[in-house]
């Protein structure tokens, strides 16, 4: 299954050339991506498929004058060009030229509006998908940074645990673990610090939980082997 992996934009260099219209550079500033890298881990969680024969898993979102603005254009097959690969394709929406000279100016909310409509028309197969975009939308605008989504949870004979995690505005992990009896009372929750994408990963491995703690093992690879183990006692509320 091709499960959404990220998106990115791109503006074209030269967007009335259509014989280099893949001449392209990254536009949308830092500090605008967090609400849809929100969105990229809330479908993840959710499997969301962008292709059916699993092929592709990013998408890579190009402005151009070339359309009228407010079209887009779903580039099925992939253009050979020397060093392509085929986990990507491009959509192409189009922008007046106005708002193509400001596009290192556009907010988050307006970045998120652009990815949520892309989806919308080429990979939401049904009215219930549709609907999961739209109220994700609405639920990332509202919560900002505080917006979360579950990453792993774990259950033994008498407690439930869960990893979930807010994407800060400037993209980074922070885990929030909690423990909850099996009446659903809260028994133990922890803000942890901020971490990059790759350091949480490596991080938060598998989750192993008991009545006296939760621990969380790192991944077993190269890159896991300066992590240590994260391991709380449940007895003692942080």
């Amino acid at each position: 299954m091709a499960v959404i992996q990220d998106v990115r934009f791109y503006k074209e260099v030269c967007p009335t050339d259509i014989k280099i219209r893949r001449s392209t550079e990254e536009c949308c500033p830092k500090e605008s991506y967090a609400p849809v890298d929100r969105l990229m881990w809330a479908l993840h969680g959710v499997k969301f498929q962008l292709d059916p024969n699993q092929k592709f898993s990013h998408i890579y979102i190009n402005f151009t004058t070339r359309l009228d603005e407010g079209n887009y254009e779903f580039i099925a097959e992939l253009p050979v060009y020397q060093g392509e690969t085929d986990w990507y394709r491009y959509i192409d929406v189009g922008l007046s030229a106005h708002d193509f000279e400001l596009l290192g100016q556009k907010s988050g909310d307006w970045y998120l509006d652009i990815t949520a409509e892309a989806l919308r028309r080429y990979f939401c197969r049904d009215n219930n998908t549709k609907s999961l975009i739209d109220n994700l939308v609405d639920d990332i605008k509202d919560k900002k940074d505080s917006f979360s989504v579950e990453y792993k949870s774990k259950q033994s004979a008498s407690l439930n645990a869960s990893i979930c995690v807010n994407i800060t505005n400037n993209l980074k992990i922070r885990p929030i673990i909690t423990v909850t009896d099996k009446y659903g009372n809260q028994v133990f929750t922890k803000v942890m610090s901020e971490l990059r994408k790759s350091d949480f990963f490596n991080q938060y491995g598998s989750v192993l939980l008991n009545k006296r703690f939760i621990t969380i093992r790192p991944r077993k690879n190269m890159f896991a082997c300066r992590m240590r183990e994260i391991k709380f006692e449940l007895s003692t509320k942080q």
